[in-house]
């Protein structure tokens, strides 16, 4: 039994008589691989550029006479597509690429070619070839020891074993950007700060290495001017929420109409704050100190409207505010459905027949306090039966759920 390179010809009798395609056959690894598959007795053709080394293995091991040699560029879509439509392979092994590292920092575009868009081309060869029934995709930077194991290879111990994760390296926490880029152009006089958390910018960074102050955050606003409200209530955390919430939803309000009238960034004066609180809920006296707060606050730099805006607070004060409107409504109905079970006939002087069944049923029902009740008369007016109610001046009186002033 021949062997060539620990490996027995016999394991490869599945080959004999097949029709392959060798991308990259002029390497080193093609021409290798070309050998075995001509030694196991199949039908080899392939497609590489020339032998890049003079002299080189292909030509050494006169390859040239034991297989069909087709010299091409595997960017070249339109003349692989050719030599699969004329050889029709049962199996491809691609091998082509560009390999070394070095030449890749020098001609980074010619190696994406290479190796991505030339992977494509092969790749869409195939799928338009119904002869291919297998593919191989070659692809390693280096070639070692196979001990057969499942671990991953430790270049410093020369074994295979679990890789040292210390070469991951996380996001960054701090960083900038010099010149800074604004409205689509360089700004030499400004630099872009990132912070990883808003919440927690390392101001220390700006002033140490660019000897000035840190403008704060958008999250630092919003925390100063929420701190702004609750302190304005006095330790009272259910009414500060409330009024905050008031707020927001008055500023989500303004930056829908300002965002269909105006381009550019809104900004929030302390008149402002005053107009929006104005029509919340909002006690003047802690409206009062929010604005004066506010103003001495932001004094220096007065806030835009979205780095005060907070969308889920607005959203949450809407949603409560119905939520509360409806138990309100509900505990009307409720105390209205308990009234009328309640309710007491007037004495109008007449006596009133029951209906077939004993049950009786009212055209009319009314509802008023207990000290109301007997003033109430029946009276004919215009020849009509009418009930009449005597009201004093600024009396309420609510006729089918609308509220009207006598």
């Amino acid at each position: 039994m021949e062997k060539m390179g620990g490996l027995k010809v016999s394991d490869l009798s599945f080959y004999k008589n097949k029709k392959i395609l060798v991308t990259g056959h002029t390497g080193f690894k093609g021409s290798w691989l070309c050998q075995i598959l001509v030694n196991a007795g199949a039908f080899v053709v392939g497609y590489g550029l020339t032998p890049p080394t003079n002299p080189n293995l292909f030509s050494l091991a006169g390859l040239e006479k034991k297989m069909e040699s087709i010299i091409g560029d595997i960017r070249d879509f339109n003349h692989l597509k050719e030599v699969f439509e004329n050889t029709k392979p049962e199996i491809v092994f691609h091998l082509a690429a560009q390999p070394i590292v070095r030449d890749s920092y020098k001609e980074p575009r010619y190696t994406y070619e290479t190796n991505v868009m030339g992977t494509v081309n092969l790749m869409e060869c195939i799928r338009l070839c119904p002869n291919v029934k297998s593919v191989v995709n070659v692809t390693t930077d280096k070639v070692y020891q196979n001990n057969e194991w499942c671990w991953g290879y430790r270049e410093d111990e020369n074994r295979i074993g679990p890789r040292i994760r210390d070469w991951i390296v996380s996001l960054p926490e701090t960083g900038f950007l010099f010149p800074a880029f604004t409205e689509r152009s360089t700004d030499i006089h400004s630099v872009l700060c990132y912070h990883k958390n808003p919440k927690e910018p390392h101001s220390e960074f700006v002033e140490g290495v660019f000897g000035c102050t840190s403008k704060r955050t958008a999250a630092e606003k919003k925390q100063a001017f929420e701190a702004i409200v609750k302190n304005a209530f006095g330790g009272d955390e259910d009414a500060s929420l409330e009024g905050f919430y008031d707020i927001q939803e008055g500023l989500k309000t303004m930056s829908e109409n300002q965002g269909e009238e105006e381009e550019g960034p809104v900004f929030l004066t302390p008149e402002t704050i005053g107009e929006i609180m104005g029509e919340s809920s909002i006690p003047k006296e802690a409206a009062a100190v929010i604005e004066e707060s506010f103003t001495r606050e932001f004094q220096d730099e007065i806030p835009e409207l979205h780095h005060i805006l907070d969308e889920k607070a607005a959203e949450t004060g809407s949603r409560q505010k119905a939520e509360k409107e409806l138990r309100q409504k509900v505990q009307v109905l409720e105390q209205e459905l308990e009234d009328t079970k309640v309710l007491t006939p007037i004495d109008t002087g007449e006596e009133e027949e029951a209906p077939t069944g004993g049950v009786k049923t009212y055209d009319v029902i009314l509802r008023v306090k207990p000290e109301k009740a007997s003033q109430i008369k029946s009276q004919l007016i215009d020849g009509k039966k009418c009930l009449v109610i005597p009201l004093e001046e600024n009396e309420h009186a609510a006729i089918n759920g609308i509220n009207t002033t006598v």
